[in-house]
């Protein structure tokens, strides 16, 4: 198992093991998908969870039982910024990989957070859920000697200005909100609300995303090994 070291403005923050071995990411005939779960929070809405446990799940139609990490989904707050919950596994931090069919080029995600958000929320209270639908396409090679990752996440894309239209191809690391306040305007989704007595207050967001294809070799370059 491989150790990925994430490296932010020349600053180490934390671990992240890929929790795939070296030899089947070294390969060039494989693919992965790296999902990275994220909601962010107010923080009137962090004090009232405060410390109890979000929940997530993940489920896909085309990956099936797949696209289940290998260890358990952890649900954490990594980032500098504790308002964002992340879902990772026992040994990741940020998501996990999922080896990928090799003709697939469309995948649906869906990530179900439970999230309490008051002392009562599982014996009555308030339990917001959040279904946060992804339509993911898979476009091209990085025609690399490694392994190609569809990656949710910006960090290995800057300079945005460097790309055509002065926008990189993946510019925001998606995340949902409870009711989908505060989202970015520029992201291809639809957020619809149900009120309900169980579950008390229903999210769903549903997105649209093009993911290119990103070499291991190009990964690293931004994750440094250890």
């Amino acid at each position: 198992m491989m150790s990925l070291l994430l490296i932010v403005k020349g600053k180490r923050l934390y671990t992240q093991s890929s929790e795939v071995d070296e030899p089947r990411l070294a390969s060039s005939d494989r693919r992965f998908l790296h999902l990275l779960p994220r909601v962010l929070l107010t923080a009137e809405q962090l004090e009232m969870l405060m410390r109890r446990r979000a929940r997530l799940t993940a489920t896909s139609d085309a990956l099936g039982e797949a696209i289940r990490p290998r260890s358990r989904i952890v649900v954490r707050r990594p980032y500098g910024n504790r308002r964002y919950l992340v879902g990772g596994t026992k040994t990741t931090t940020l998501g996990w990989l999922v080896e990928l069919p090799p003709a697939l080029s469309m995948v649906d995600v869906r990530f179900t957070w439970q999230i309490p958000i008051d002392e009562f929320a599982f014996v009555g209270g308030t339990l917001c859920v959040i279904e946060h639908e992804f339509e993911l396409r898979l476009e091209g090679t990085a025609g690399e000697t490694t392994s190609d990752v569809f990656t949710m996440d910006h960090v290995p894309w800057p300079d945005a200005d460097k790309w055509l239209g002065g926008q990189a191809p993946v510019d925001v690391t998606p995340y949902a909100t409870i009711g989908g306040r505060g989202l970015q305007p520029s992201r291809n989704l639809k957020v619809t609300t149900t009120d309900g007595v169980d579950p008390q207050g229903t999210t769903r967001i549903t997105e649209k995303m093009l993911l290119p294809a990103i070499s291991l070799k190009r990964l690293r370059s931004f994750r440094s090994l250890s």
